[in-house]
C-alpha cells in the first residue's frame, strides 16, 4: 500500500528517541528509510520502544569510522533525499560525513541534525538527555509531586516533540527543494522541541501570574479529578460555554447557575461535588455527567486508551508481529490520508538484516561486499 512519502528515500543515523521516530514517521507514510548502525550495535537498542520506534524500516551495520566504511556510505547518497543524524556537534564532521562537506558533493541532500542544544553556541558539545533538558528549561520545578521540591517529569516530551519538529523539518526541506533544486541543512535539537512545547507555559511564567490568572470561582471552571465510591477516578472539565452551570446542577447545586459566585459559594461547591463523587460509583458519575453534556472521561491506568472502543474503531492501536517478540500492540498511523494512507510495514528490522541488499541496489558487487564483510566494516 502507497504512502505519501512512496518514492522517498531516507537515511537514519540516529539513536535514543527523537530520531528514530520523526523516521518511523517517514517509513510508516511510504518513505524507504535505511537505518545504518555501528557493527557494534546501538546502545539504545534496550529500550523497549527500540522495536516501535524502527518499524518500517531497512536495516544495516556499516562502521563510518573506517575509510572503507565512508566510501561505501558515500555510494548510498546519490539516491537518497535525506539524511537524519543525531551526532553530538562535531561528530559527523570528525567522520568525514558532515553537512558541509556532503552538500557540497551532494548538493540535492536534505540533511536533518538533531542535538540536545544546538549546533552552536557554548553548550554544542554538552551531552543531553530528557532530564537534563527538563531541569534547564524549568519544567521540573513546578511539577507536583510526593514530596516538597524539583520532581523529575516521567515522560519524555523533549524528545517527542523534537522528534515532529526534524519530521516537519525535514519534509518542508525536501519540498523546497522542488522549486530550488538544492537541499539544505535542518537543524533542531531537543532544547527546542521543549520550548515549542511549553508556549503557553513560558508565557506565564514571563509574565507573571498576576498578568493572567483569574481565580477559578470567578471563571467558573472547574478541571479537577474525582475519585467515586468504586476506587476508580474521572477527570472532569468544565471549559466547554455553560459546561459549570450544568455540572452544578446535575450535583444538586442549581442556585449556583443564578447569582454571582463567590469564593465561599466555590468552597461550598467543591466539598458537595467531591462528596457526590464519593457516593456515586464511576459508572454512575459519568452517567450524570454524560446526560449534562460535561466533557469527562475515566482515568485509565497505563495502556488503558490502547484497548478502549474507540481506539478499535480509529486504528489508534495495531498488532505488528515481531519475529522475537511475538504480537505487539503498536500506536497505529497518526495522520489517515484518503488516497494515500500508508502503513505499517513491518516490525524492527535485525541490524544487519538489509545490509546485502541495500549494497547491491548502490551498485556494489557481491566481492565488494564479502570483501566489507571480511575486514567487519559490516556485518
Amino acid at each position: 500500500m502507497s504512502g505519501p512519502l512512496t518514492g522517498k528515500r531516507v537515511l537514519d543515523l540516529t539513536w535514543g528517541i527523537s530520531g528514530p521516530l520523526a523516521t518511523m514517521l517517514m517509513a510508516d507514510y511510504g518513505a524507504d528509510v535505511i537505518r545504518i548502525e555501528a557493527p557494534d550495535g546501538d546502545p539504545f537498542s534496550v529500550h523497549p520502544g527500540y522495536v516501535v520506534w524502527n518499524r518500517g524500516k531497512r536495516g544495516m551495520t556499516l562502521d563510518l569510522r573506517k575509510p572503507e566504511g565512508l566510501a561505501t556510505f558515500k555510494r548510498l547518497l546519490p539516491t537518497v533525499d535525506a539524511l537524519v543524524e543525531s551526532f553530538q556537534p562535531g561528530v559527523a564532521d570528525r567522520l568525514g560525513i558532515g553537512y558541509e562537506t556532503l552538500h557540497e558533493q551532494f548538493p540535492r541532500l536534505v540533511y536533518t541534525s538533531i542535538s540536545a542544544y544546538g549546533q552552536q553556541g557554548t553548550d554544542r558539545d554538552r551531552p543531553g538527555y530528557d532530564g537534563l533538558v527538563q531541569a534547564r528549561l524549568g519544567m521540573q520545578h513546578d511539577q507536583v509531586g510526593f514530596r516538597d521540591g524539583p520532581i523529575y517529569v516521567g515522560w519524555a516530551m523533549p524528545s517527542y516533540s523534537t522528534a515532529f519538529l526534524a519530521l516537519i523539518g525535514t519534509l518542508t526541506a525536501i519540498y523546497v527543494r522542488l522549486s530550488t533544486g538544492r537541499g539544505q541543512h535542518v537543524d533542531t535539537s531537543l532544547r527546542d522541541g521543549a520550548l515549542a512545547m511549553l508556549t503557553m507555559w513560558w508565557s506565564q511564567a514571563e509574565k507573571g501570574q498576576e498578568r493572567f490568572a483569574t481565580p477559578i470561582w470567578v471563571k467558573k471552571l472547574l478541571v479537577e479529578l474525582f475519585e467515586c465510591s468504586d476506587g476508580e477516578w474521572l477527570h472532569l472539565h468544565t471549559g466547554a460555554q455553560g459546561a459549570y452551570d450544568r455540572f452544578v446542577v446535575g450535583i444538586d447545586m442549581p442556585h449556583l447557575t443564578d447569582q454571582p459566585q463567590t469564593e465561599e459559594m466555590w468552597i461550598g461547591m467543591f466539598e458537595t461535588a467531591t462528596n457526590w463523587f464519593k457516593s456515586h460509583t464511576r459508572e454512575e458519575a459519568l452517567a450524570m455527567l454524560l446526560r449534562q453534556d460535561i466533557p469527562s472521561l475515566p482515568v485509565n491506568p497505563p495502556g488503558g486508551a490502547l484497548r478502549d472502543p474507540q481506539s478499535q474503531v480509529m486504528k489508534f492501536v495495531e498488532t505488528v508481529h515481531d519475529p522475537r517478540l511475538g504480537d505487539i500492540d503498536e500506536i497505529g498511523l497518526s495522520v489517515r490520508f484518503e488516497k494515500t494512507p500508508g502503513e505499517i510495514r513491518s516490525s524492527a528490522p535485525d541490524p544487519s538484516q538489509h545490509t546485502d541488499d541495500v549494497l547491491t541496489e548502490a551498485g556494489l558487487s557481491s566481492d565488494e561486499i564479502e570483501k566489507l564483510r571480511q575486514s567487519s566494516t559490516i556485518r
